[in-house]
């Protein structure tokens, strides 16, 4: 037999058939059958780089050759993470809807926007994620170089002073932390 249902909402629903011949006989309602209707799927949330290594622990920033990022989408659903139209990475969500993505191999030094999205078990697409910037810095800065310091007390330019905490000033790679 073949007959359609009425339209049923997400969840489950449990369905029984009975045949009903010619002559108006009815059988018996059959075995149940549970049916799970999923019509949509959240986008995936909370993308995460794992090992920032920047000056935050959440600030995207990282050394590191191995670039995993992780999130929530609902739980089995395969989801993507790309970099504009390139796909980075898959993996499937646990069954408590996380996920963790290697993209090492996809993206080179520098900065970078990412989203991800997911398609569930069903076969319903989401819509993207909210995106995550990041950045890969694996060179190290040049050395900073010391151009002046405050309260030269000799003659300007020859580092001479009497002054015991000296402000010191020079040029380094931009955002570079200088220590003394």
């Amino acid at each position: 037999f073949n007959t359609k249902t009425s339209a049923l909402a997400d969840g489950i629903h449990t369905l029984k058939a009975r045949a009903i011949d010619p002559a108006g006989n009815a059988s018996v309602l059959g075995e149940s059958a549970k049916v799970s209707v999923d019509t949509k799927t959240d986008k995936p949330a909370g993308l995460k780089l794992v090992n920032d290594t920047g000056r935050l622990a959440t600030d995207g920033v990282t050394n590191s050759s191995a670039i995993i990022i992780t999130g929530i989408a609902e739980a089995g659903a395969t989801v993507s993470v790309f970099l504009g139209r390139t796909v980075l990475g898959s993996a499937q969500a646990d069954s408590s809807g996380a996920f963790s993505i290697d993209i090492s191999s996809g993206v080179v030094e520098g900065s970078h926007t990412l989203f991800a999205s997911a398609l569930d078990l069903a076969g319903n697409a989401s819509a993207n994620s909210d995106s995550l910037a990041i950045r890969i810095d694996r060179t190290a800065p040049n050395a900073p170089t010391i151009e002046a310091i405050q309260e030269d007390t000799g003659t300007v330019g020859d580092f001479l002073t009497k002054a015991t905490k000296i402000n010191v000033s020079g040029k380094a790679e931009p955002d570079a932390q200088v220590t003394l």
